[in-house]
Formats: structure tokens, sequence, C-alpha cells
């Protein structure tokens, strides 16, 4: 059920393929956040890409979850947290 993500984890190209995969998502949640915060998007697309390697890196293989449904939570709060970081409260 999960091979790509088992792939993922033993090669480098199957992770790149698992990205290209979920290029979208990553992509809508740092548009999103990046318009909600005003952080660059390129920087927003990085981190993004950071959540989704550790979500690769954590997933059980075991699990009956989607590999998405779990990536989502890495992949945002990774995002969250650059956001959080890099903006003020106080704005001029």
């Amino acid at each position: 059920m999960h091979e790509d993500v088992r792939d993922a984890k033993q090669n480098e190209d199957a992770l790149i393929r698992l990205f290209q995969k979920h290029y979208g998502y990553v992509v809508k949640q740092a548009l999103y956040f990046s318009k909600v915060s005003g952080v660059d998007i390129e920087d927003m697309l990085q981190e993004g890409f950071i959540g989704f390697k550790k979500a690769v890196q954590r997933f059980n293989l075991n699990s009956e979850h989607g590999f998405l449904a779990y990536a989502s939570h890495w992949i945002n709060s990774f995002i969250r947290r650059y956001a959080y970081t890099n903006t003020s409260l106080i704005t001029y």
C-alpha cells in the first residue's frame, strides 16, 4: 500500500518522484501561509519540503492511514513555525 514511501526512504530518486507527486499540495499550503503572513513564498516552499522529507522519514509503513494525511501535519507545522518566527506583530 505504501510502496512509494518505502522506496523513498531507501532511494533518493524515489524521494524526488514522491516530492513531484505531492508538489501541488505543498505549493498550495505555502501560498496560503505566504499570503497570510507576508513571508517570501520561496522560503515557505523550502520549509514545506523540509516538513515533507521529515514525514517520509517518520511515516509508519504499517499505518492504515494515507501518507498525505500524515504528511500534511509535518508540512503545515514546518510552514507555520517558519511564518511565526519570521513575522512581526508590529507593522509600520
